[in-house]
Protein backbone atom coordinates (compact mmCIF):
# COMPACT_ATOMS: atom_id res chain seq x y z
CA UNK A 1 0.00 0.00 0.00
CA UNK A 2 1.22 3.36 -0.67
CA UNK A 3 0.09 6.81 -1.41
CA UNK A 4 -0.61 7.98 -4.70
CA UNK A 5 -2.01 11.04 -6.71
CA UNK A 6 -3.82 10.33 -9.88
CA UNK A 7 -4.17 12.55 -13.06
CA UNK A 8 -6.51 14.57 -11.56
CA UNK A 9 -4.66 15.84 -9.03
CA UNK A 10 -6.58 13.40 -6.45
CA UNK A 11 -5.01 11.44 -3.66
CA UNK A 12 -5.47 7.57 -3.37
CA UNK A 13 -4.10 4.93 -2.29
CA UNK A 14 -2.17 1.84 -4.34
CA UNK A 15 -2.30 -1.54 -3.58
CA UNK A 16 -0.61 -4.69 -4.46
CA UNK A 17 -1.82 -7.39 -3.12
CA UNK A 18 0.42 -10.66 -3.10
CA UNK A 19 -0.53 -14.23 -1.90
CA UNK A 20 2.02 -17.08 -3.49
CA UNK A 21 0.73 -16.72 -7.02
CA UNK A 22 -1.58 -14.70 -6.92
CA UNK A 23 -1.43 -11.17 -7.95
CA UNK A 24 -3.95 -8.50 -7.40
CA UNK A 25 -2.50 -4.25 -8.28
CA UNK A 26 -5.13 -2.02 -7.91
CA UNK A 27 -4.18 1.68 -8.85
CA UNK A 28 -4.46 4.41 -11.65
CA UNK A 29 -2.10 2.62 -13.44
CA UNK A 30 -2.29 -1.18 -12.39
CA UNK A 31 -0.73 -2.27 -16.23
CA UNK A 32 2.66 -0.53 -15.07
CA UNK A 33 2.65 -2.14 -11.79
CA UNK A 34 2.49 -5.26 -12.69
CA UNK A 35 5.14 -4.66 -15.14
CA UNK A 36 7.32 -4.29 -12.89
CA UNK A 37 6.50 -7.35 -10.63
CA UNK A 38 6.76 -9.50 -13.65
CA UNK A 39 10.81 -8.11 -14.74
CA UNK A 40 11.64 -9.79 -11.30
CA UNK A 41 9.13 -12.75 -11.26
CA UNK A 42 7.47 -13.36 -14.58
CA UNK A 43 4.07 -14.20 -14.84
CA UNK A 44 2.86 -16.89 -17.26
CA UNK A 45 1.94 -15.10 -20.33
CA UNK A 46 -1.75 -14.57 -21.08
CA UNK A 47 -2.91 -14.58 -17.44
CA UNK A 48 -2.44 -10.91 -16.51
CA UNK A 49 -5.78 -8.77 -17.19
CA UNK A 50 -8.54 -7.02 -15.63
CA UNK A 51 -9.44 -9.01 -12.00
CA UNK A 52 -11.72 -11.66 -12.08
CA UNK A 53 -11.46 -12.90 -8.96
CA UNK A 54 -8.70 -13.42 -6.19
CA UNK A 55 -8.13 -15.87 -3.70
CA UNK A 56 -11.62 -17.48 -4.61
CA UNK A 57 -13.54 -13.94 -4.12
CA UNK A 58 -15.38 -12.74 -7.15
CA UNK A 59 -14.09 -8.97 -7.97
CA UNK A 60 -16.56 -6.78 -9.37
CA UNK A 61 -15.92 -2.50 -10.34
CA UNK A 62 -18.97 -0.44 -9.89
CA UNK A 63 -19.10 2.96 -10.08
CA UNK A 64 -20.45 5.63 -7.16
CA UNK A 65 -22.92 7.75 -6.71
CA UNK A 66 -20.14 10.64 -6.58
CA UNK A 67 -18.72 9.21 -10.04
CA UNK A 68 -15.46 7.41 -8.10
CA UNK A 69 -15.33 3.83 -9.14
CA UNK A 70 -14.69 1.44 -6.52
CA UNK A 71 -14.15 -2.36 -6.27
CA UNK A 72 -15.85 -4.97 -4.59
CA UNK A 73 -15.19 -8.81 -3.37
CA UNK A 74 -17.65 -11.22 -3.08
CA UNK A 75 -17.07 -13.95 -1.28
CA UNK A 76 -20.68 -15.84 -2.56
CA UNK A 77 -18.67 -18.35 -4.80
CA UNK A 78 -16.03 -19.09 -1.94
CA UNK A 79 -18.45 -20.07 0.50
CA UNK A 80 -20.52 -21.88 -1.38
CA UNK A 81 -17.45 -24.51 -2.62
CA UNK A 82 -16.62 -24.33 0.94
CA UNK A 83 -20.17 -25.88 2.06
CA UNK A 84 -20.11 -28.13 -0.46
CA UNK A 85 -16.78 -29.46 0.38
CA UNK A 86 -18.41 -30.21 3.78
CA UNK A 87 -21.28 -31.81 2.70
CA UNK A 88 -19.28 -33.91 0.23
CA UNK A 89 -16.67 -34.72 2.96
CA UNK A 90 -19.87 -35.63 5.21
CA UNK A 91 -21.56 -37.79 3.05
CA UNK A 92 -18.89 -40.06 3.27
CA UNK A 93 -18.93 -40.50 7.41
CA UNK A 94 -21.19 -42.69 9.03
CA UNK A 95 -22.35 -40.47 11.66
CA UNK A 96 -25.02 -42.68 13.66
Amino acid sequence: MRRAVDEKGVEYYEYILLYVDDCLAIGSNPQYQVDQINKYFPMKPGSVGPPKMYLGAKIGKMTLKNGAEAYYFSMAQSVNEAVRNVENYLATKDLK
